[in-house]
């Protein structure tokens, strides 16, 4: 599941909590609505289950999909992910 994924690659401290710094990504206007969104019990901390079910009620994997599938053939090749990633978070190392 990308949740997962994600909420793994930013999780910094590996401590199952994602803070807001974690949570956010330079650049990203959202990300401030979007933690508070998540963060279901306001307790500062996004977990991976709090993470999981916003990511269901948002449909994050078809929007992920959607948005990286530049030529809408259903399938997502390593460029268009690469190319993804790069526009959100910068080049992949």
């Amino acid at each position: 599941m990308i949740v997962i994924e994600i909420f793994t690659a930013r999780d910094a401290n590996k401590d199952g909590k994602l803070t807001k710094s974690e949570w956010l990504v330079p650049g990203d206007e959202s990300g401030n609505k979007i933690f508070t969104g998540a963060d279901t019990n306001h307790d500062g901390v996004v977990t991976l289950a709090e993470a999981k079910a916003y990511g269901r009620k948002i449909g994050v994997g078809k929007n992920l999909f959607e948005e990286s599938n530049k030529n809408q053939d259903a399938c997502l090749d390593r460029e268009e992910v690469r190319a993804y990633y790069a526009s959100k978070e910068g080049p992949a190392r």
